[in-house]
């Protein structure tokens, strides 16, 4: 059983950061105006809100 643990655990690391990077998409609103684009989902979003820096 502890194999099958192994193989677990990062799945449920994977969807607990999924999902704080989907509340934290729905809450932002320069993630919200990129999702407004065809194509571009929170995951996206959310990336491109932490890579793009205003000057």
């Amino acid at each position: 059983m502890h194999g099958w643990a192994q193989w677990q655990a990062p799945d449920e690391q994977i969807g607990w950061l999924d999902r704080q990077i989907t509340e934290h998409a729905s809450h932002d609103q320069q993630a919200q105006r990129c999702m407004a684009m065809c194509g571009v989902g929170r995951i996206t979003a959310s990336a491109v809100v932490a890579t793009v820096v205003n000057p």
